[in-house]
């Protein structure tokens, strides 16, 4: 729904004009960065943002958050470690097993510690091809993995039963050896993403934003080094700097880092392929 007057109690009816197949941009492999929630993190968000461009994320909206601008780092304070609100024990004493939030009263629960899935997602890219089916790869999997590890799932997607491999196995490489094998691609055509999948933490948001790049910059009178997210907000342009905002880095700040959404742009149909073909030299 637009956007328009909502902080007027009033939101402005869709365009229906602008709803036909030639005038829509189409998307396909809609998913949380990493392959599923929780499995996002600073890495996960800038390499998509690297290879596919800007991408959505949420978090809970802090007061600093609503009053920034003038090129500031959103969360700086939340950089030092006194600041960050940390997990305990029974006795008080604090709980190292579990990651620290910022800020302090940003709700969430931490994942659990145990791993007992391994989900994996993969892609070719770009400049590579195949006309091996995912229903082909997944059936190879199955018989070049240890028995009973593959766990099936849709598309381009499988996971593994970490029980189920052996303890000096390294199912990142075995698993990319035979997903590029049954395709007959070299490895380096390959995109391949796996991470724990037994992860149980959830992170309260409400708010979205999009992702559009990051940065770092020194602090010339202590020396510290600010990395940061460069953010679009929906706020308008008065909003930040001419409708952005800097925030804090590598600290899941306000959960932003937990459950990034990404998606590759579908060229095959739709108003972008109009354009392509509008470009490209006829024969």
């Amino acid at each position: 729904m637009p956007y328009d007057s909502a902080g007027d109690g009033q939101v402005a009816k869709c365009d229906s004009s602008c709803s036909g197949e030639h005038e829509s941009v189409f998307a396909n492999q809609y998913n949380y960065a990493g392959g599923f929630y929780g499995a996002c993190g600073e890495e996960r968000i800038m390499q998509s943002i690297k290879e596919d461009g800007p991408l959505v994320v949420a978090l809970e909206v802090p007061a600093p958050f609503s009053s920034a601008g003038n090129g500031k780092v959103v969360g700086k304070s939340y950089l030092h470690s006194s600041s960050l609100r940390v997990a305990v024990n029974a006795d008080g004493t604090v709980d190292t097993e579990h990651e620290a939030a910022a800020p302090d009263d940003h709700k969430r629960k931490s994942p659990a510690q145990t791993v007992k899935v391994l989900e994996a997602q993969w892609s070719l890219k770009d400049d590579c091809s195949s006309s091996v089916s995912a229903d082909e790869v997944r059936t190879a999997l199955a018989a070049k993995l240890p028995g009973n590890s593959v766990v099936a799932r849709d598309g381009e997607r499988f996971a593994l039963d970490s029980d189920a491999l052996p303890d000096d196995y390294s199912p990142y490489e075995e698993s990319l050896d035979t997903v590029a094998t049954t395709l007959g691609v070299k490895k380096d055509c390959v995109n391949l993403k796996m991470a724990d999948g037994s992860s149980n933490g959830w992170e309260y948001t409400n708010h979205a934003v999009v992702v559009v790049g990051w940065g770092q910059k020194e602090d010339q009178e202590t020396g510290e080094v600010e990395k940061y997210w460069i953010i679009r907000n929906s706020w308008g342009p008065y909003y930040g700097d001419n409708g952005y905002v800097y925030t804090a880095r590598g600290i899941n700040y306000a959960g932003l880092e937990s459950q990034a959404v990404e998606l590759k742009v579908d060229t095959s149909k739709g108003l972008l392929k109009a354009q392509i073909d509008a470009m490209t030299p006829k024969k």
